[in-house]
């Protein structure tokens, strides 16, 4: 019996334990990290919960220490979020910018919805 604590112990020994003043900060830095990639499909609002994601990641951080998993995870998922947030954020903005057809659908848009004339808009910054 005395064989099989010894083994649970140095097993649990390797594992980082999560020091439980930082506890919060990891599962903030997972769930933000969860958030920026369910988010991801809206381009902005992702990018603010990724950033979040990985500072509260950053702080649970300590010199000569392993990061917990949730914290790594919490890292990887806020990454992946900020990355196709911005990715989509600047590939929308392209696309307003220089695709006509959907500039005319802008157009008719508000035009229907406002009553505003965007041609003029348009035009000014092109």
């Amino acid at each position: 019996m005395d064989y099989y604590q010894n083994q649970n112990n140095e097993m649990n020994q390797n594992i980082p334990q999560i020091d439980p003043k930082y506890r919060g900060l990891s599962i903030a830095s997972m769930v933000c990290g969860i958030c920026s990639l369910v988010l991801c499909c809206t381009g902005l609002l992702s990018i603010p919960a990724g950033a979040l994601g990985i500072l509260f990641a950053m702080l649970t951080r300590k010199k000569g220490q392993r990061m917990s998993s949730m914290c790594v995870a919490g890292i990887w998922l806020s990454c992946v979020g900020l990355a196709l947030g911005i990715f989509i954020t600047i590939s929308s903005i392209v696309t307003v910018f220089t695709d006509p057809s959907y500039r005319n659908m802008l157009d008719q848009m508000y035009q229907q919805m406002y009553g505003v004339d965007m041609e003029g808009f348009w035009q000014s910054y092109l």
